[in-house]
């Protein structure tokens, strides 16, 4: 009998049981909050998904009988916006729901990651004012309250900033590579287009700053400027 295809591994009772708790314990303080439980299936059609927005690389591709070409998951997000927009139209906004599935997604090969993983989420669909970013992020707060995790950061991020720099771009070509090299975390790749680019240098020096900010809330200043 052979070992498990490379990225892919077992996992035995004791780290299981502690992956159990865990997940129970984040289910529970998304329960509370009233978010609802999903399941979406394994595959997925690759062309649906696409329609929702961009997904990650995945390894694993096969056509069904009737030539459409599936994935397997790469992320449960998309799935999940696929589900609400064709089975759960009518339903009242907004949606509070939760989910706790594997994915698979690609992986350097000898790099020690995992190609496989279990995803443990929470969408607010239909609430996209500022109360919703505080409940999203008071809820997390909360489940890793619970946790107890020691030294726990919550990092959110937007790319509305970096979409709305690249809308005032000329070079429409420097802007879906730009967005692609950013999505990709190819940042050399993003420089080398950028200096190529003829825009002006003000606008090749925000490209390639903004995606690189990070920090606190004293970061919004820089973004602004």
């Amino acid at each position: 009998m052979t070992a498990t295809p490379w990225g892919f591994r077992d996992i035995l009772p004791e780290e299981a049981q502690a992956r159990e708790e865990i997940a129970l314990t984040v289910k529970g303080c998304f329960r509370e909050h009233h978010y609802l439980p999903v399941e979406t299936p394994l595959l997925e059609d690759k062309g649906s998904l696409e329609e929702g927005g961009r997904i990650a690389d995945t390894p694993f591709k096969l056509f069904d009988d009737d030539g459409r070409l599936l994935v397997v998951r790469p992320d449960n997000t998309l799935p999940i916006v696929r589900l609400v927009s064709t089975r759960m139209r009518a339903a009242d906004l907004p949606l509070r729901l939760r989910y706790e599935a594997p994915v698979v997604r690609e992986c350097q090969r000898n790099a020690g990651g995992s190609r496989q993983f279990t995803q443990l989420g929470f969408e607010l669909i239909g609430a996209g004012d500022t109360a919703g970013d505080v409940e999203i992020v008071s809820l997390v707060a909360e489940a890793v309250r619970k946790l107890a995790l020691p030294d726990a950061r919550i990092i959110a991020g937007s790319v509305r900033p970096f979409k709305e720099l690249l809308a005032a771009c000329e070079d429409r070509e420097l802007a879906a590579e730009a967005l692609r090299c950013v999505h990709a975390n190819d940042f050399v790749g993003l420089d080398a287009r950028v200096a190529a680019s003829a825009e002006s240098d003000a606008v090749k020096a925000a490209i390639g700053e903004l995606p690189r900010l990070h920090g606190g809330a004293e970061v919004l200043d820089r973004v602004d400027a």
